[in-house]
């Protein structure tokens, strides 16, 4: 397979089944997009403003937003915690899952919000891993992607 940089330790691999596999090293995380999006990513996830990573489908119809930010604690985020933190987010339908494989995994808080003013209502899954928090974010229109992209995400130890 072809690896294609993206930015400081990050690749992007051709698979054998249409899919193509992102990877980034230095933070330690990876996952499986389909091969009819773009991704790329800008800002540094070292400074308070962090990182994000955009997919966006071809035709530019849907897409998903990753923004990785610093955060002073490792744990495992909960609904509760971000309604306290954040009592005017609108969160709806809220529930926690796992995300990662079974040698590494964290809980993820998953919502639908109506915060989002360009598209309206998004759908939203919150994590953090390695002091960093993850937020990914899409319309829901793009449940389908967002579904792919954190079931096949995995963390290294």
């Amino acid at each position: 397979s072809q690896a294609l940089p993206l930015g400081e330790g990050q690749l992007v691999t051709d698979s054998y089944f249409g899919d193509k596999q992102y990877k980034h090293t230095i933070l330690g995380f990876g996952f499986s997009y389909p091969d009819e999006y773009t991704i790329s990513s800008f800002g540094n996830f070292f400074d308070s403003v962090g990182e994000t990573i955009l997919l966006q489908k071809i035709d530019k119809a849907q897409g998903l937003q990753i923004l990785i930010t610093p955060f002073d604690e490792d744990l495992d985020l909960t609904i509760k915690r971000i309604k306290k933190d954040l009592p005017s987010l609108s969160v709806l339908e809220p529930r926690e899952i796992q995300i990662g494989s079974d040698e590494k995994k964290v809980q993820m808080v998953v919502f639908e919000s109506n915060n989002n003013l360009s598209t309206g209502k998004s759908y939203e899954g919150w994590f953090v891993y390695r002091k960093n928090l993850y937020q990914i974010s899409s319309s829901v229109d793009s449940k389908e992607l967002f579904d792919k992209i954190t079931s096949s995400w995995k963390l290294e130890e």
